[in-house]
């Protein structure tokens, strides 16, 4: 429950960023758009927690952790808004729900404290 805690304040920092960038921008013509995009970022943060709550807390105990939803979702909420482009390659390993749970809350934690400290305002790609 720990690390489900430490995602969301994560998160918030995220969402609180984005917050930040759209109201440098509010006196802009193009802030209602602007501000659409943001409540877009906030939406991919909300799912990314979703994606990160363990197995039967408000999902079904039998779905399957899906390392390529997950990644989709860290690249919407956290690498596409820094301008960082996600490069994905995938083995089939098999894993008990428990043990996919674990694997993507590592893999979100070394995705997020990448985007955070590895990268500069220019972007990049990430390989995972």
């Amino acid at each position: 429950m720990t690390e489900v805690y430490d995602r969301m304040l994560d998160g918030l920092a995220g969402a609180v960023r984005a917050l930040r960038r759209g109201r440098r921008r509010c006196s802009d013509p193009g802030a209602p758009s602007f501000l659409a995009h943001i409540c877009e970022e906030l939406q991919a943060h909300a799912e990314l927690h979703r994606l990160l709550l363990p197995p039967g807390l408000h999902r079904p105990t039998d779905e399957p952790c899906d390392p390529e939803e997950l990644c989709e979702a860290l690249f919407r909420a956290v690498l596409e808004p820094a301008g960082i482009r996600l490069q994905l390659t995938l083995d089939a390993v098999p894993l008990s729900i428990a043990q996919a749970w674990m694997l993507n809350l590592v893999v979100s934690e070394l995705v997020t404290r990448a985007a955070r400290h590895a990268f500069d305002d220019c972007g990049g790609t990430m390989h995972v």
